[in-house]
Protein backbone atom coordinates (compact mmCIF):
# COMPACT_ATOMS: atom_id res chain seq x y z
CA UNK A 1 0.00 0.00 0.00
CA UNK A 2 2.92 2.33 0.75
CA UNK A 3 4.38 1.95 -2.74
CA UNK A 4 1.02 2.76 -4.30
CA UNK A 5 0.75 5.86 -2.12
CA UNK A 6 4.24 7.01 -3.22
CA UNK A 7 3.33 6.39 -6.88
CA UNK A 8 0.11 8.38 -6.48
CA UNK A 9 2.02 11.23 -4.81
CA UNK A 10 4.66 11.27 -7.59
CA UNK A 11 1.96 11.28 -10.30
CA UNK A 12 0.12 14.10 -8.52
CA UNK A 13 3.36 16.16 -8.47
CA UNK A 14 3.96 15.44 -12.16
CA UNK A 15 0.37 16.40 -13.01
CA UNK A 16 0.71 19.64 -11.03
CA UNK A 17 4.03 20.41 -12.78
CA UNK A 18 2.53 19.69 -16.20
CA UNK A 19 -0.47 21.88 -15.40
CA UNK A 20 1.92 24.71 -14.43
CA UNK A 21 3.90 24.27 -17.67
CA UNK A 22 0.74 24.27 -19.76
CA UNK A 23 -0.50 27.39 -17.97
CA UNK A 24 2.88 29.09 -18.50
CA UNK A 25 2.97 28.02 -22.18
CA UNK A 26 -0.56 29.41 -22.65
CA UNK A 27 0.44 32.70 -20.99
CA UNK A 28 3.49 32.97 -23.27
CA UNK A 29 1.39 32.16 -26.35
CA UNK A 30 -1.22 34.79 -25.33
CA UNK A 31 1.51 37.38 -24.75
CA UNK A 32 3.13 36.55 -28.13
CA UNK A 33 -0.28 36.91 -29.84
CA UNK A 34 -0.89 40.23 -28.09
CA UNK A 35 2.58 41.47 -29.10
CA UNK A 36 1.98 40.40 -32.72
CA UNK A 37 -1.41 42.16 -32.70
CA UNK A 38 0.20 45.33 -31.27
CA UNK A 39 3.01 45.13 -33.85
CA UNK A 40 0.51 44.85 -36.73
CA UNK A 41 -1.58 47.73 -35.35
CA UNK A 42 1.58 49.88 -35.02
CA UNK A 43 2.64 48.97 -38.59
CA UNK A 44 -0.86 49.88 -39.89
CA UNK A 45 -0.80 53.19 -37.99
CA UNK A 46 2.69 53.95 -39.36
CA UNK A 47 1.59 53.18 -42.94
CA UNK A 48 -1.52 55.33 -42.52
CA UNK A 49 0.58 58.16 -41.11
CA UNK A 50 2.97 57.88 -44.08
CA UNK A 51 0.06 58.00 -46.55
CA UNK A 52 -1.39 61.08 -44.80
CA UNK A 53 2.02 62.81 -44.94
CA UNK A 54 2.44 62.01 -48.65
CA UNK A 55 -1.09 63.27 -49.41
CA UNK A 56 -0.38 66.44 -47.41
CA UNK A 57 2.92 67.03 -49.27
CA UNK A 58 1.23 66.47 -52.64
CA UNK A 59 -1.51 68.94 -51.68
CA UNK A 60 1.13 71.50 -50.62
CA UNK A 61 2.93 71.02 -53.93
CA UNK A 62 -0.30 71.43 -55.91
CA UNK A 63 -1.11 74.62 -53.97
CA UNK A 64 2.43 75.93 -54.55
CA UNK A 65 2.24 75.24 -58.30
CA UNK A 66 -1.21 76.89 -58.45
CA UNK A 67 0.13 79.95 -56.61
CA UNK A 68 3.11 80.14 -58.99
CA UNK A 69 0.79 79.91 -62.00
CA UNK A 70 -1.42 82.68 -60.61
CA UNK A 71 1.64 84.82 -59.88
CA UNK A 72 3.02 84.32 -63.41
CA UNK A 73 -0.39 85.10 -64.91
CA UNK A 74 -0.78 88.24 -62.77
CA UNK A 75 2.70 89.41 -63.81
CA UNK A 76 1.93 88.76 -67.47
CA UNK A 77 -1.41 90.57 -67.24
CA UNK A 78 0.23 93.49 -65.43
CA UNK A 79 3.01 93.61 -68.04
CA UNK A 80 0.42 93.48 -70.86
CA UNK A 81 -1.62 96.24 -69.17
CA UNK A 82 1.49 98.45 -68.82
CA UNK A 83 2.41 97.74 -72.44
CA UNK A 84 -1.10 98.72 -73.63
CA UNK A 85 -0.95 101.88 -71.49
CA UNK A 86 2.41 102.81 -73.04
CA UNK A 87 1.01 102.22 -76.53
CA UNK A 88 -2.05 104.37 -75.72
CA UNK A 89 0.20 107.10 -74.33
CA UNK A 90 2.44 107.01 -77.44
CA UNK A 91 -0.65 107.06 -79.66
CA UNK A 92 -2.15 109.98 -77.67
CA UNK A 93 1.08 112.02 -77.91
CA UNK A 94 1.40 111.27 -81.63
CA UNK A 95 -2.20 112.40 -82.17
CA UNK A 96 -1.63 115.60 -80.17
CA UNK A 97 1.49 116.32 -82.25
CA UNK A 98 -0.47 115.83 -85.46
CA UNK A 99 -3.26 118.14 -84.15
CA UNK A 100 -0.64 120.82 -83.43
CA UNK A 101 1.01 120.25 -86.82
CA UNK A 102 -2.24 120.52 -88.81
CA UNK A 103 -3.55 123.48 -86.82
CA UNK A 104 -1.18 125.66 -88.86
CA UNK A 105 -2.68 126.75 -92.19
CA UNK A 106 0.69 126.52 -93.87
CA UNK A 107 1.19 122.90 -92.76
CA UNK A 108 2.79 120.96 -95.60
CA UNK A 109 3.72 117.88 -93.54
CA UNK A 110 3.02 114.54 -95.23
CA UNK A 111 -0.08 112.97 -93.75
CA UNK A 112 -0.75 109.34 -92.87
CA UNK A 113 -3.49 107.47 -94.74
CA UNK A 114 -3.69 104.72 -92.09
CA UNK A 115 -7.01 104.64 -90.18
CA UNK A 116 -6.69 105.47 -86.48
CA UNK A 117 -6.88 102.40 -84.17
CA UNK A 118 -9.60 104.35 -82.31
CA UNK A 119 -11.56 106.90 -84.33
CA UNK A 120 -11.38 110.49 -83.14
CA UNK A 121 -14.25 112.86 -82.37
CA UNK A 122 -14.44 116.62 -82.72
CA UNK A 123 -16.63 117.78 -79.85
CA UNK A 124 -16.95 121.25 -81.36
CA UNK A 125 -18.32 120.03 -84.71
CA UNK A 126 -19.79 116.68 -83.56
CA UNK A 127 -18.06 114.65 -86.27
CA UNK A 128 -15.92 111.51 -86.27
CA UNK A 129 -12.42 111.59 -87.79
CA UNK A 130 -11.04 108.31 -89.09
CA UNK A 131 -7.46 109.15 -90.15
CA UNK A 132 -4.79 111.84 -90.24
CA UNK A 133 -5.87 112.85 -93.77
CA UNK A 134 -9.40 113.40 -92.45
CA UNK A 135 -7.98 115.28 -89.43
CA UNK A 136 -6.03 117.74 -91.60
CA UNK A 137 -9.00 118.24 -93.90
CA UNK A 138 -11.34 118.78 -90.93
CA UNK A 139 -9.08 121.22 -89.06
CA UNK A 140 -8.70 123.37 -92.16
CA UNK A 141 -12.32 122.98 -93.27
CA UNK A 142 -14.97 125.71 -93.05
CA UNK A 143 -17.08 123.96 -90.38
CA UNK A 144 -14.23 123.71 -87.87
CA UNK A 145 -12.89 127.19 -88.66
CA UNK A 146 -16.39 128.57 -87.93
CA UNK A 147 -16.46 126.67 -84.59
CA UNK A 148 -13.08 128.22 -83.69
CA UNK A 149 -14.35 131.71 -84.59
CA UNK A 150 -17.50 131.21 -82.51
CA UNK A 151 -15.35 130.08 -79.56
CA UNK A 152 -13.41 133.33 -79.85
CA UNK A 153 -16.73 135.25 -80.13
CA UNK A 154 -15.81 136.17 -83.72
CA UNK A 155 -12.48 137.64 -82.65
CA UNK A 156 -9.45 136.07 -84.33
CA UNK A 157 -7.60 133.80 -81.89
CA UNK A 158 -3.83 133.56 -81.84
CA UNK A 159 -2.07 130.31 -82.77
CA UNK A 160 -1.64 129.02 -79.18
CA UNK A 161 -5.37 129.60 -78.41
CA UNK A 162 -6.41 127.70 -81.55
CA UNK A 163 -4.02 124.87 -80.63
CA UNK A 164 -5.46 124.72 -77.09
CA UNK A 165 -9.03 124.73 -78.52
CA UNK A 166 -8.19 121.91 -80.94
CA UNK A 167 -6.46 119.78 -78.29
CA UNK A 168 -9.43 120.22 -75.97
CA UNK A 169 -12.07 119.35 -78.57
CA UNK A 170 -10.38 116.48 -80.42
CA UNK A 171 -10.75 113.29 -78.39
CA UNK A 172 -11.19 109.52 -78.80
CA UNK A 173 -14.65 108.84 -80.19
CA UNK A 174 -17.09 107.41 -77.60
CA UNK A 175 -17.88 103.73 -78.40
CA UNK A 176 -21.57 104.46 -79.20
CA UNK A 177 -20.50 106.86 -81.99
CA UNK A 178 -18.18 104.44 -83.76
CA UNK A 179 -19.07 103.11 -87.15
CA UNK A 180 -20.60 99.62 -86.45
CA UNK A 181 -18.37 97.89 -89.05
CA UNK A 182 -15.25 99.48 -87.62
CA UNK A 183 -16.44 98.60 -84.06
CA UNK A 184 -16.91 94.95 -85.09
CA UNK A 185 -13.42 94.91 -86.62
CA UNK A 186 -11.94 96.36 -83.44
CA UNK A 187 -13.76 93.75 -81.33
CA UNK A 188 -12.42 90.99 -83.58
CA UNK A 189 -8.92 92.39 -83.27
CA UNK A 190 -9.25 92.55 -79.45
CA UNK A 191 -10.48 88.94 -79.36
CA UNK A 192 -7.56 87.82 -81.54
CA UNK A 193 -5.09 89.64 -79.27
CA UNK A 194 -6.66 88.06 -76.18
CA UNK A 195 -6.48 84.58 -77.74
CA UNK A 196 -2.82 85.09 -78.68
CA UNK A 197 -2.05 86.31 -75.14
CA UNK A 198 -3.72 83.24 -73.56
CA UNK A 199 -1.81 80.94 -75.92
CA UNK A 200 1.46 82.68 -74.99
CA UNK A 201 0.69 82.27 -71.27
CA UNK A 202 -0.06 78.55 -71.69
CA UNK A 203 3.22 78.04 -73.57
CA UNK A 204 5.16 79.94 -70.88
CA UNK A 205 3.64 77.85 -68.06
CA UNK A 206 4.66 74.63 -69.83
Amino acid sequence: GRRRALEASRRARLDALQARWESRAQQLASRAELLEHSRRAAARAKELNREVKIASLEEQQRTHIEQLRSKIQRKQEESERRHQEQLREISRKAFEMSVLTHTADDSITAVGMEPYPIQKWCRACQVTIVSEVALKSHLQGKRHQTAVLEAGQNRPLDRSDVEAFNLLHLVDAPPELLDPISKAEQDRLKMRRRRARKLRQRMNIR
